[in-house]
């Protein structure tokens, strides 16, 4: 969305069909996004620095979530044990 003073904002709009006065109307919403994307953005980049760290240490790491399913089992982990990361189980 481009404001009056020439800037652009992220924005979300939703819109609804309705009757006003017995006449068929729109109730539109816009809402500014522009802070929730960066948000996403910094998570993205977070997430995949860590990604990265992991894949590339020289040491076994194997993070399991609360029902001892693991989430993420590193190249280092697989040399060091001869089993290969799988989705959701260690074969």
């Amino acid at each position: 969305m481009r404001c009056f003073d020439g800037t652009t904002l992220d924005v979300a709009v939703t819109a609804a069909p309705l009757r006003y006065r017995d006449r068929p109307a729109v109730q539109v919403m816009v809402r500014d996004s522009t802070e929730r994307k960066r948000a996403e953005q910094a998570l993205r980049e977070a997430r995949q620095f860590s990604e990265q760290i992991i894949t590339s240490a020289n040491e076994g790491i194997a993070v399991y979530d609360r029902e001892l399913r693991y989430v993420t089992w590193n190249p280092f982990m697989e040399e060091l044990t001869g089993i290969a990361a799988a989705v959701g189980t260690v074969a």
